[in-house]
């Protein structure tokens, strides 16, 4: 077949012109996006939603907004406070997150120096390690808890017999036959008939 020469498959739809996104289209997109879902949008332009969403990738666009700049006032307050308040007030007071506060500190190469940050440390462990701690055999709801001896639903009977999946080491996949004996005894069941005779 001669390069650049290529069969269509019969029965396969051919894109045509009035499949392809308009200017209009798009710009309709670009306006909306941040304020309506994207089904909607897709159906007010008599699109798939996949459509819309390929679109809308191929484009660039995301509903993610750009980060707010720091201000000098905010930069100066953090660089005053980040060893003396922890990060959580710091956070509040000039409404910033603990990802981006811990961010400009390294962006302004500012460290915690060691012993405020072992002292925070302590802190954090001097509450214990749950809220649970030292309550073993603690009982929230003893009627609806399994009773000792319950016995599972699934649970099968004597005579049972189960097929196992086994992968070898030389990535072969092997299946074998299994049968219950007693409870929590399963012998192969290749065994179990030679053992009868």
């Amino acid at each position: 077949m001669p390069k650049g020469v290529y069969i269509r498959k019969p029965g396969r739809k051919q894109k045509t012109r009035k499949d392809a996104w308009s200017k209009a289209d798009i710009k309709f997109i670009r306006d909306n996006y941040k304020k309506m879902f994207l089904k909607d949008i897709a159906a007010k332009l008599g699109r798939t939603l996949s459509a819309a969403q390929t679109t809308v990738r191929k484009h660039g666009l995301t509903k993610i907004a750009a980060p707010r700049p720091w201000t000098e006032k905010e930069i100066n307050f953090l660089k005053e406070n980040y060893d003396k308040l922890p990060y959580k007030t710091i956070g509040g007071i000039i409404n910033r997150c603990h990802g981006s506060m811990g961010g400009k500190l390294k962006q302004l190469g500012l460290k915690l120096p060691e012993n405020v940050l072992k002292e925070r440390q302590e802190e954090c462990l001097k509450y214990g390690h749950g809220w649970n701690k030292g309550l073993k055999g603690i009982h929230f709801s003893p009627e609806s808890e399994f009773k000792k001896g319950h016995t599972p639903a699934n649970t099968l009977y004597d005579g049972a017999i189960r097929i196992r999946r086994k992968e070898t080491k030389d990535g072969k996949v092997e299946f074998t036959k299994w049968i219950r004996i007693e409870k929590a005894k399963w012998v192969y069941y290749t065994r179990w008939l030679w053992m009868q005779h």
